[in-house]
């Protein structure tokens, strides 16, 4: 919960090299599955603007929930023109069948799922 201690960083966590920060979830009124927006597209995190300021144009997704917030980033990730996969053995889904049906949803819209071994292959391409 935002402003508590569970909200902050691990004091382990080397804050050293991070550039950037992106929040979300930040409107208790409107649920923020992506890392690209809100669940309204109301708000944006700002991700978008800061990979295509990098000049970054494939993304990789990875995480837990893989049937809602993984699912919802690679899909903002897509309609933002990023060349997208969805890591399949780095993401766990809430429900295994949801996440069978979101994972054809993203591959009808342009998205690919990898497993990480062929990440290494994709960096040689």
């Amino acid at each position: 919960m935002q402003g508590t201690a569970g909200a902050n960083f691990s004091s382990q966590l080397n804050l050293n090299k991070v550039e950037a920060i992106f929040r979300k979830g930040t409107n208790a009124e409107v649920d923020s599955y992506s890392g690209f927006y809100d669940n309204g597209h109301l708000k944006s995190t700002g991700l978008a603007g800061y990979f295509r300021d990098k000049k970054i144009d494939e993304v990789f997704v990875t995480g837990l929930c893989g049937d809602i917030c993984v699912f919802f980033t690679a899909m903002d990730s897509l309609q933002e023109g990023f060349k997208t996969y969805i890591i399949e053995d780095a993401t766990q889904p809430l429900n295994e069948d949801d996440f069978k049906r979101t994972n054809e949803t993203f591959i009808q819209n342009g998205g690919r799922l990898i497993k990480s071994r062929e990440m290494i292959i994709i960096n040689k391409q």
